[in-house]
């Protein structure tokens, strides 16, 4: 999903705030983080690190929570970066 998917902009219009688009910095690319997963494929190439090209991982929250900072977390295992953020409840 990017800004300008209407998912995108239906999650908005609801009030919901993306953490990272409002305090991270950086494209938030999380995706790919490796080839595969598949452990049952016997093949080298399935660990193999990539430089992820898509940002597909977000955090949402609604305005009782205010953004203090959102990063990309480092390899955790999976295809994907984790995206971390830290949240701050205003009410």
């Amino acid at each position: 999903m990017t800004v300008r998917k209407p998912a995108y902009r239906w999650l908005t219009s609801l009030g919901l705030i993306d953490s990272y688009r409002l305090v991270g910095s950086g494209a938030g690319r999380t995706f790919p983080q490796r080839l595969c997963l598949n452990r049952s494929v016997n093949n080298r190439l399935t660990w193999i690190r990539l430089r992820p090209l898509a940002r597909l991982d977000y955090i949402w929250h609604t305005p009782e929570l205010r953004s203090i900072e959102a990063w990309i977390g480092e390899d955790a295992g999976s295809d994907h970066l984790p995206v971390l953020a830290r949240l701050l409840l205003t009410t």
